[in-house]
């Protein structure tokens, strides 16, 4: 019995880790690489190109001149273009520009690659490990992680005070809202939590079911002899897991110009409104 219960217990751990992406990195290390960066980067500033506040290497910079019609060809195919359809004047109507993100000047440490951009506000750290891309912004009344995992394709934002404390933590994934919403206090009390699973009772389809059985009403009392149902395009029903203004979960679902929010839990409508724009 205690087996069984400390392996459902493991399991449990696993897959509620499987629902955010985690970094391996605490605020003190991010401030160590940006210390680090700068550092380095002044170290090294007569072999570096300080362009639109990024870092970029000079000697990678004359490499990729010299490969330049082939990176101009990928970024090419990388938009849509067909290499067999690519000419020697559309290569020529490509910027060298787009040569610079491969020049970044970064640093490697154990398996670990990171640079910073400096703006004039805030400084902003990129961060690559084998399984993670990471962007951690260092703003002056809060710090700012976002954190991709490219094994689960879960996507993390996590916001902190200035004293880091966890402020807020959400997930995504391809299809929207995952896992938890977490909102703290600058003391750490919880303040909110919304459950994107279990407090979504109402599925999906029963959402958009419902969210055209109210616009259909709406747009029935708004226009009367206007509306016409066999111009109604129930496809361009969306519908998304989301949160109110006092954090409650709710369905928000939208029809071009209409927009409303379904409880979570029974379907019903809360509230419906259209935007009307003036000329």
């Amino acid at each position: 019995m205690i087996r069984f219960l400390f392996i459902f217990i493991i399991s449990g751990i696993f897959v509620n880790a499987q629902q955010r992406a985690v970094s391996p990195f605490s605020i003190k290390d991010y401030k160590n690489m940006k210390d680090e960066y700068l550092k380095v980067t002044l170290e090294q500033k007569d072999h570096l190109l300080f362009l639109n506040n990024t870092y970029y290497s000079t000697e990678k910079l004359d490499s990729l001149l010299a490969i330049k019609d082939q990176l101009k060809r990928k970024y090419l195919q990388d938009n849509g273009k067909k290499n067999e359809d690519i000419t020697e004047k559309d290569l020529g109507l490509v910027k060298d520009e787009v040569l610079l993100p491969y020049a970044v000047f970064k640093i490697r440490r154990n398996g670990t690659e990171f640079y910073g951009i400096n703006y004039d506000y805030s400084a902003q750290l990129f961060v690559e490990t084998e399984s993670k891309s990471i962007q951690f912004t260092f703003n002056e009344n809060r710090y700012e992680e976002g954190i991709s995992d490219k094994i689960s394709k879960l996507t993390t934002g996590n916001y902190y005070y200035p004293n880091q404390q966890l402020k807020e933590t959400r997930t995504i994934d391809s299809t929207g809202n995952t896992g938890l919403y977490q909102e703290y206090d600058s003391s750490g009390k919880l303040l909110h939590r919304i459950d994107w699973e279990k407090d979504f009772p109402v599925s999906k389809i029963q959402a958009k079911a419902n969210a055209k059985k109210e616009i259909l009403s709406f747009l029935t009392r708004t226009y009367t002899d206007q509306f016409h149902i066999a111009d109604f395009e129930e496809n361009e029903i969306k519908v998304y897991k989301y949160f109110n203004k006092e954090k409650r979960p709710v369905w928000l679902f939208r029809y071009y110009t209409i927009e409303g929010n379904l409880n979570s839990r029974t379907g019903k409508l809360l509230n419906i409104t259209q935007e009307i724009s003036t000329p």
